[in-house]
């Protein structure tokens, strides 16, 4: 299964009472996605990078176009189960992603000896390439767990249009294998990252309560935000 998305991003930064606002506005104007039957759910990632840490790097100092690469989950995976296998692109602000979804077992073989799972899609086949010409120009490897607990709601007319809230960020830089479990240190605490995904405008019931309660976009990323938090240990250990 391959699949591929392009829209817009706009991410914003919420307390506790924000973000509980928010919901109850989003449980009124929208759908909550699939994934989610009434509590949220959890997404796992694993992002790639190099011993330089030239992607996120690269990422953080906001260029015209960046590409991350990460292998996600919506479950604490076992050996049997699939996972995602995704590269994000960025590009005037257009986020790209495409992504195949294939057994965790064939992870490595992918991502670390250039070896293609067995794939029938012809989309899929694309998507391994460009995701091996990635591997080719970066040569990452794994580098940062980093999962939350995720609020996802779909417009109820436009498809396209999406919100998510992502509470409990949390990281770590060791053991970084999905199959290991959630564990790790908190990122932002108590506060949440919301993101909106559009095509086109962002609907004007939105924005009026964005202003109504004084929320602000915010460029942050989560990997960027752990990298700056990261970079400054090590530093202090010099």
């Amino acid at each position: 299964m391959a699949s591929t998305f392009k829209r817009t991003e706009r991410k914003f930064v919420l307390t506790s009472e924000q973000a509980k606002k928010t919901i109850a506005l989003l449980d009124e104007k929208m759908y909550r996605d699939t994934f989610d039957k009434g509590d949220g759910y959890y997404v796992y990632n694993i992002y790639y990078d190099n011993e330089t840490n030239s992607v996120i790097r690269q990422s953080v100092q906001k260029p015209k176009y960046k590409e991350k690469l990460r292998v996600r989950s919506y479950e604490i995976p076992t050996d049997d189960d699939k996972v995602f296998v995704e590269i994000k692109k960025k590009i005037f602000g257009v986020v790209n992603k495409r992504r195949i979804f294939i057994p965790i077992k064939y992870v490595d073989d992918l991502l670390e000896r250039a070896i293609i799972p067995p794939l029938t899609d012809p989309v899929e086949k694309q998507i391994a390439n460009e995701i091996l010409y990635f591997q080719k120009v970066y040569n990452s490897k794994p580098t940062l767990f980093l999962s939350y607990h995720r609020f996802a709601f779909a417009g109820k007319e436009d498809k396209t249009f999406r919100v998510t809230l992502d509470f409990e960020v949390t990281t770590r830089r060791d053991d970084l294998d999905l199959r290991k479990g959630n564990y790790g240190e908190s990122l932002i605490g108590d506060k949440c990252i919301m993101e909106v995904k559009f095509v086109g405008m962002m609907p004007l019931w939105l924005v009026d309560f964005f202003k109504k309660n004084g929320i602000l976009k915010k460029s942050i990323s989560k990997y960027g935000t752990e990298y700056a938090r990261y970079r400054k240990a090590q530093l202090e250990e010099e």
